[in-house]
């Protein structure tokens, strides 16, 4: 076991990695994400900026990003494996504003914005054979954004604008390819990801506080959800002993 966990801690230092031990796996995976990034109020898609030019802007940097999926695979069976893990991505937006913002009473002459998603998961695996494996699982994700605004390369402020959450899921299948012989494998996962997500908190005089009629008054658009869907594509090396 002490083998294991030191081997464990060395690859995913290193390269994400796989270690499989008889019934017990860890899992170390980096992953590309794409998001759906679409703000809805009240059941509808609405922009994030009234300029359209701004709002493709955005939408185009922030609709993928990297991550990271940790993980532990018991084996039931032959063919099924239970898994628990922490799944985790961000996209982020950089560009520049107008000089002075009325709303934060500041100047700034550039505007970063970052998407942060992460949650544990819970899901099954089965494998079709050695090499293929179908999985799917529950999600808890919890969604923040963050902003900070710059001015000539200096921060001025930093600020989470929004807070969302709720059960999400993942469904796909792994394929694992011998690189040297069948106990080294290199892995290669396909998932989606459902994640639309109620935002119960939003910023307000530079604070979070809860998202409600009562806190936003005639600025309460109605139920706000982020829609954080999409493919996630993942890699990792997979070392059987």
């Amino acid at each position: 076991m002490k083998k294991t966990m030191i081997g464990l801690v060395i690859g995913l230092l290193i390269f994400p990695l796989q270690v499989q031990a008889t019934d017990l796996e860890f899992v170390g995976e980096l992953t590309y994400n794409h998001f759906a990034i679409d703000r809805i109020i009240d059941g509808k898609v609405t922009d994030y900026y009234a300029n359209p030019e701004y709002n493709e802007r955005f939408q185009s940097q922030t609709d993928s990003g990297t991550g990271v999926y940790i993980g532990c695979l018991y084996s039931l069976t032959a063919d099924w494996q239970l898994e628990t893990g922490f799944d985790t991505a961000q996209s982020s937006y950089e560009g520049g504003c107008l000089g002075v913002d009325k709303r934060l009473n500041i100047t700034a002459d550039k505007k970063i914005v970052t998407e942060n998603l992460y949650g544990p998961y819970l899901g099954v695996r089965y494998s079709v054979n050695q090499y293929l494996k179908l999985k799917s699982g529950l999600s808890y994700y919890f969604f923040y954004e963050d902003e900070t605004f710059k001015y000539k390369g200096r921060e001025v402020i930093n600020f989470k604008s929004c807070k969302a959450e709720g059960i999400g899921g993942l469904v796909g299948a792994e394929v694992d390819y011998p690189v040297i012989n069948d106990d080294f494998l290199f892995t290669v996962s396909v998932d989606y990801r459902f994640a639309k997500l109620e935002v119960v908190e939003a910023n307000y005089q530079g604070e979070l506080v809860d998202y409600n009629k009562e806190n936003f008054d005639q600025d309460y658009k109605g139920k706000a959800e982020m829609e954080m869907s999409g493919l996630r594509l993942g890699t990792s090396i997979t070392y059987r002993f």
